[in-house]
Parts: structure tokens; sequence; C-alpha cells
């Protein structure tokens, strides 16, 4: 069931983005969702299910480069190490990863727009539209991706635990656990 969310929930943020884009906005949907299930156990088959759809949308595009294959291994890890830090917990938190997300995006759309038009005019309002929309939607997004989670029964972001070993919790025993974080 979890595969079949993952898939899911990447098509409607992909689909979605790609209906933003059409009317002229640059709002990273895939890539906040991306960030979203990267911190998760089942990363691999989130970042295979990312690339697959993330290069659709940039095909759907007609962009020769498809940045995806850069950028979605990069969010993997970068939702790993916040996930690493303790940030899942709490929806206010989320704005800065969203933001971090939203800069991302933004400066690779200035990097495919010159490649394209070989001029930056334009280009720091698309960094900053893109990294406030990756500010206010991340929250809104962990928020209604972790209801739909909690009514499936499946692992939710905000409950998900850092990877810091707690004294009680770390012994040495062997455990049949995740060694780098616990869900």
């Amino acid at each position: 069931m979890t595969y079949i969310w993952t898939i899911f929930a990447l098509l409607i943020c992909g689909m979605l983005e790609l209906m933003f884009g059409v009317s002229g906005y640059n709002v990273p949907l895939l890539l906040l969702g991306m960030f979203y299930f990267g911190a998760f156990r089942h990363w691999r088959f989130a970042l295979l299910a990312g690339l697959f759809i993330g290069c659709a949308v940039e095909m759907s595009y007609g962009r020769a480069v498809p940045l995806c294959l850069l950028i979605m291994p990069l969010l993997t890890l970068l939702s790993k190490f916040w996930r690493w830090l303790g940030g899942t917990v709490g929806m206010l938190r989320q704005c800065v990863p969203g933001m971090f997300v939203g800069l991302i995006g933004g400066v690779a759309g200035v990097m495919l727009k010159n490649r394209m038009t070989g001029s930056y005019e334009g280009g720091w309002r698309l960094v900053l539209m893109s990294a406030a929309a990756g500010f206010v939607l991340f929250p809104l997004m962990c928020g209604i991706f972790d209801m739909v989670a909690g009514w499936m029964a499946l692992n939710r972001y905000t409950r998900l635990s850092s990877g810091h070993r707690d004294d009680w919790l770390w012994q040495e025993e062997e455990y049949d656990i995740d060694e780098d974080f616990i869900d």
C-alpha cells in the first residue's frame, strides 16, 4: 500500500506542477513531494518513481536537459539529513526545507531558461517565487499527505523519529530495525 500511495501522490504532484507551469508559475510540487517521500525507509522506490515522473514532466515541457536526474537524488540526501536532525516534527518547521527545495527548483529553472533563451532576464523573480511557493506549500503538503497517510494507516512524515540514537534504545543487542532511522 505504501508503494501505491507514493506513486499516486507523486503523480498528483507532477500533474499539478504541469498545470501551474502551463499557466506560467514555477511551483516545484514534484520536488517538494520527492523531499517528503525521501525521508521514509522506502526512499529508493520513491526516488525511482520520482525520477520517472520528473523526466515525464520535463519532457512535457520540452526540455532538452532533464535536471531532475541531478536534483532528485540531492533532495533525497537532504531529506535524510533533515530527518537526522529531527526536523520532521511540527508543521511550522517545514517552512525552512520547503524554502530550500524551492530555491533549488528556482535555480534549476533559471539555468534551464538561460540554456533555452540565452538570458537571465527575470531570473531572480523566478527563484524568489519558487522559494516562496516552497515556503508556503511544503507545510500544507505535509499536512495533507500526513492526513491521507493516517487514514490509510501508513507512516506519517511528522511522526518520523530522528536518526540520533537514544540511550535507552541503543544497547549492545541486535535489533531487527533499520539502524539509520527508527520509525
